[in-house]
Order: C-alpha cells, then sequence, then structure tokens
C-alpha cells in the first residue's frame, strides 16, 4: 500500500499511523491535558475529582517513562491492553 502525504490527501488526518511515528505521536499525547485527564478518571475514578492535581503529574511522568520502551504500534497496543483489564 502506497503511503500518501501529500497537502491535498482528503485521508491525512484519519489514517493509521506508521511504527516510525510512534514515538512523536506518543509524545504528543503526553502533553495533551484531556488526554491525561481522561486516564487519570479511567483509573481513578474515585480520586481524580479530589487528587487530579497529585495525579495527573504522577500519570504523566510514569507514561512519559513507557513510552521509552515503546517503539512500535503493536507495543503500544500491548501497553494499553494490559491497563484496560480491570
Amino acid at each position: 500500500m502506497a503511503e500518501s502525504n501529500t497537502p491535498n490527501d482528503p485521508y491525512q488526518n484519519i489514517r493509521p499511523y506508521h511504527d516510525r511515528e510512534v514515538n512523536l505521536v506518543l509524545n504528543k499525547l503526553i502533553r495533551n491535558d484531556e488526554f491525561i485527564s481522561a486516564i487519570t478518571r479511567y483509573q481513578f475514578p474515585k480520586l481524580a475529582s479530589w487528587l487530579g492535581f497529585v495525579l495527573k503529574p504522577a500519570i504523566r511522568i510514569f507514561l512519559a517513562q513507557k513510552t521509552d520502551e515503546i517503539k512500535t504500534i503493536a507495543d503500544f497496543q500491548g501497553l494499553v491492553a494490559g491497563y484496560m483489564e480491570k
């Protein structure tokens, strides 16, 4: 399948990521407050409203450390799958 990186590609914003993009995308997510808030509320539903100011920076640091280990989309999916199994 040919990659398309042209500005006129109507699917550019919704296409799947490639392994070479994983690091950049994960770093953007770690800096995204909405993403961090969602993880905080999912993992700590009862504490998020009271201790979010403590939990969010801790989650951000934890994820930053974990992203150093992630090199592929499959690596990321494996990490997320482990946390979704409550």
